[in-house]
């Protein structure tokens, strides 16, 4: 068994023993990436079986688009050979689910990536809420808008107005005198 080989063998029983949703990829000399394990919480998570991607490419198991946004993180992964992390929305499935994703290469002896390890968190509870408070700050901003509208409208009809009142009440205290009698 070559180095490549029991390097990922020994990251896929690393990924068994986390609780959370984990998965491992082999990188290929020609610039291929495939899907080697999904540990049983990223299979609970997503509801594919590793038995159906084992040895596939993002494009052999996913629509296009979500193989393109799948293979862009998992090559700056490559790329760089340092951890990505980012969050995306996937439609797995006909489901659509954010997740906060963190990959981390495996490296040779050389430096290159022989393969990687990503762990995968379900954020999509967490973005709802983060839109729902976006839709609401949004429309107390409107409201503040329209209050500060109608306040400002106010306050000039009702100038007008009371400059009446000051202009009358000075007309009628013109030549006004008070003969001690309070007439």
């Amino acid at each position: 068994m070559d180095t490549d080989t029991q390097t990922l063998r020994t990251a896929c029983t690393f990924a068994d023993v986390l609780a959370l949703p984990c998965f491992v990829l082999s990188c290929h000399a020609d610039g291929g990436i495939r899907f080697e394990h999904f540990n049983v919480a990223h299979i609970a998570a997503i509801g594919l079986p590793i038995e159906s991607v084992r040895g596939r490419t993002p494009h052999e198991c996913f629509p296009e688009r979500v193989a393109e946004t799948l293979l862009k993180n998992y090559a700056t992964c490559r790329r760089t050979a340092r951890a990505h992390e980012y969050e995306e929305l996937l439609d797995l499935g006909g489901v659509e689910m954010w997740w906060q994703t963190t990959l981390s290469p495996i490296l040779r002896e050389d430096g290159t990536v022989s393969g990687i390890v990503g762990t995968a968190m379900d954020i999509t509870a967490r973005k709802a809420r983060d839109f729902r408070r976006t839709e609401v700050e949004s429309a107390l901003r409107s409201l503040n808008d329209d209050l500060a509208l109608f306040t400002s409208m106010t306050a000039h009809d009702v100038r007008g107005p009371l400059t009446k009142i000051a202009s009358l009440t000075e007309l009628t205290l013109d030549g006004f005198e008070d003969m001690g009698d309070n007439k």
